[in-house]
């Protein structure tokens, strides 16, 4: 039996590290950075959809899980930055702002976590609004 997908919310950090929130756009990368943060990005397995969200702005880009979890120096620390390649990676053409993701979705988004898992209804909702909207 196929195992169910999952959908996640990232946040890509901006507000405090704009050159991380490039590297992930630059790359096609969900990444996170020290502990206990970057554990999370353990959970995005192959298959898992992922919407990369800048503070202030909205989702920025989306890609789905490639199932490759991989580590690697950040700012000089050994392996503090966990991160998961992105297939079907794309920036969108313009971001879809925290409103709009709320009226796409049909439902609320509680922002304040590093990455915090959707339910099935949502990410669909979302998914096929930016697909057919935003790419």
């Amino acid at each position: 039996m196929a195992q169910q997908s999952s959908s996640y919310l990232l946040n890509t950090n901006f507000k405090y590290n704009p050159e991380a929130h490039e590297a992930m756009l630059r790359e096609g990368k969900a990444a996170a950075f020290y502990s206990p943060w970057k554990e999370k990005i353990e959970r995005i397995q192959e298959g898992d959809r992922v919407f990369l969200y800048q503070s202030g702005t909205g989702i920025v880009a989306v890609g789905i899980g490639s199932g490759i979890l991989d580590t690697q120096e950040y700012r000089g620390d050994p392996e503090e930055e966990y991160f998961t390649p992105l297939d079907q990676f794309h920036i969108l053409k313009t971001p879809l702002s925290a409103p709009e993701m709320r009226q796409a979705a049909q439902s609320q988004f509680m922002f304040a976590q590093t990455m915090i898992a959707l339910k099935q209804a949502q990410s669909d909702r979302l998914w096929n609004y930016i697909q057919e909207n935003r790419l």
